[in-house]
This record gives structure tokens, sequence and C-alpha cells, in this order.
């Protein structure tokens, strides 16, 4: 196998794009809610492979250059070291909307990879009005933390769906990347359902609560 990290600085930073394009064209996300029982089905995203620790780019946090998952997707972090757009830092919490830098101008994590897909008129036929607003995201994040040792990378999948379910039913979400499950509750009169699973977080903290799309 070829070491995909094994390319120039610039190789890596047109690969991180080229991965977003990709997410972007994989995401014509539809999820599919279906009333289900309270078993948890747990999604799978393991790594397989961490390329070489990056210090010229993401400076002294020395997150690694590259990962590979277990289907053999090579994934590169989504920050442009060269001044150009932070394409999966776009709608964060960038302290300021110049480039990406470390430690100055960087949210509490960035991406390797990121899908987000949205839909409104959510409803469950069995009752429930037309939701406000439903969302899903996929992540593989990493927690900038200054402190050494205490960095944290994971992968993430969330959704959120505000209405259009029934207060207290179980749904189930398929997704392009697996399966997550929930019970709606009352919020304000309207059944919602915010269901989220974290893989790989360390037991001795908790992961970050990242930017959810509205």
């Amino acid at each position: 196998m070829t070491d995909s990290f094994a390319v120039s600085k610039r190789g890596l930073s047109a690969s991180a794009k080229k991965q977003v394009r990709r997410a972007g064209a994989v995401l014509a996300a539809l999820l599919a809610l279906v009333a289900t029982s309270s078993s948890h089905l747990k999604a799978q995203a393991a790594l397989r492979v961490l390329g070489p620790v990056d210090t010229s780019i993401l400076g002294v946090h020395k997150f690694p250059l590259g990962i590979i998952d277990e289907t053999g997707t090579s994934l590169a972090p989504c920050i442009d070291a060269f001044g150009a757009v932070p394409v999966c830092l776009l709608g964060s919490d960038l302290p300021n909307p110049g480039p990406a830098s470390i430690p100055d101008n960087i949210p509490g994590e960035f991406f390797y990879s990121v899908a987000d897909s949205e839909m409104r008129n959510v409803q469950d036929p069995n009752g429930g009005t037309p939701s406000v607003a439903a969302a899903f995201r996929f992540g593989v994040e990493a927690s900038v933390d200054p402190i050494t040792g205490a960095q944290a990378f994971f992968s993430r999948v969330r959704t959120r769906i505000k209405g259009g379910l029934v207060i207290g039913q179980f749904y189930r979400i398929t997704h392009p990347y697996g399966v997550l499950e929930g019970q709606a509750v009352n919020v304000a009169g309207r059944g919602d359902l915010n269901v989220t699973e974290d893989l790989g977080c360390p037991r001795q903290r908790r992961c970050p609560a990242t930017t959810t799309p509205s």
C-alpha cells in the first residue's frame, strides 16, 4: 500500500479539499425515521492507521498528518495551512474570519472529515406536527487542547430533530454511516429527538460539544 500521507504540504492541502467535496457528494442523506424498540445499535467507525504526527502545519498540537479508516479511505486535516478558506471550519466558531491558525484562530475542534444534512417538515405518520428543523452530522474530529497529552481524536454521529415526533416513542435513524436510536422527548410541547454517539473519546474526559447545523 502506498502511504497516502507521504505527500508534499500542498498535496496534503489539496487532499483535504478533495475529501470535503467527496463528503458533500455522498451526503444527499435521507434520514429514515422508523418507530422501534429501545435496543441500541452501535455505529462502526474504527480507525486502522494513524499517519505520522505533523508539527509544521498544526503547530505544537501535534495531531496526525492523516488517518486511514477500516474501509481504506484516507483523510487529511481539513485546514489549509497556506491561507485559503478553512473548508471544514465554515460556519464554526472561528474567533475571526481570517485564515485558520493554531493557536490563535482555531475553534474548539477541527475535522478530518465532516458530512452534514438538513431536512424540514419531518413528521411521524402516527402523530406529531411537522418539525421545525432536522439535522444530521457525521465527523471525524480532533479536539484542540493546548495541554500536551490532553487532546482528543474521535468520531461523532449526531442527529437533532425539533418537532414532528410522538413524545415517548422510540425512533431509528438510518444514515449513510449506520444507525442511531433514541426516544423523542417533550420540549415545549413538541416531540424532539437529540442523539449523539461518540467513538474513541478518552474515558477520563468528555468530548467537546461541537457546533450543530441549524
